[in-house]
C-alpha cells in the first residue's frame, strides 16, 4: 500500500511558532502557533486532538483549519 500524501505541507519555518504552509486549495499562508492552548481543536491533517495547534495567521473565522505540532514540526509527540 502506498502513502497518502499530506492535504497540507509545512513549507518553511521562518520563526519560533511561525510555518509557511501549502494548503490543499494551493494557497500558500504564513501558520501561527496558539501558545495559549485555551480549548482542544482537531487537527485536520492526522484527526488529533490537541490544545496547541497551527492556524492561519489571517484569521478565516472561527471553524478554520487547524494543525497539530507534530503535523507541521515533523517531531513525534510528547
Amino acid at each position: 500500500m502506498g502513502e497518502t500524501t499530506p492535504r497540507y505541507r509545512t513549507l518553511d519555518r521562518p520563526g519560533p511558532g511561525l510555518a509557511t504552509i501549502a494548503e490543499p486549495d494551493g494557497r500558500e499562508a504564513v501558520w501561527a502557533l496558539n501558545q495559549r492552548g485555551a480549548r482542544l481543536q482537531l487537527c485536520a491533517q492526522c484527526d488529533v486532538m490537541d490544545a496547541q495547534m497551527y492556524r492561519p495567521a489571517l484569521v478565516r473565522g472561527p471553524a478554520g483549519p487547524y494543525l497539530c505540532r507534530p503535523c507541521v514540526e515533523g517531531t513525534p509527540d510528547n
